[in-house]
């Protein structure tokens, strides 16, 4: 199923720590963005890690399936759209929108 991607602000590829994290900080932002993940589940490399997650900022987990349970409850709490199974063969900028760079005064 193809979902109509310009209803988006944000588009985020992966959805592991990173992207998630980033879908949490738009949707506190107001920011509508949706996560595309490649594999059947987001996760990433949490699902392999079988060690206590200590350095990760106000969170400690006691593995990465604990903390990308917490990460999962936080994104569900905000209805954040998490689209599975998708794969990106490229990324194009949109002629109706812009991208800037820090420190070019937009």
């Amino acid at each position: 199923m193809k979902t109509d991607l310009t209803e988006f602000d944000v588009i985020i590829v992966g959805g592991g720590a990173a992207g998630l994290s980033a879908a949490l900080w738009c949707a506190d932002l107001g920011i509508k963005a949706i996560v595309l993940e490649k594999n059947e589940a987001p996760g990433g490399q949490l699902r392999w890690i079988h060690t206590p997650i200590l350095n990760y900022p106000a969170i400690e987990a006691s593995n990465g399936k604990d903390f990308l349970k917490r990460l999962l409850d936080q994104v569900a709490k905000r209805a954040t759209d998490i689209q599975t199974s998708s794969v990106v063969a490229a990324a194009v900028e949109s002629p109706s929108r812009s991208a800037s760079s820090p420190g070019d005064g937009s």
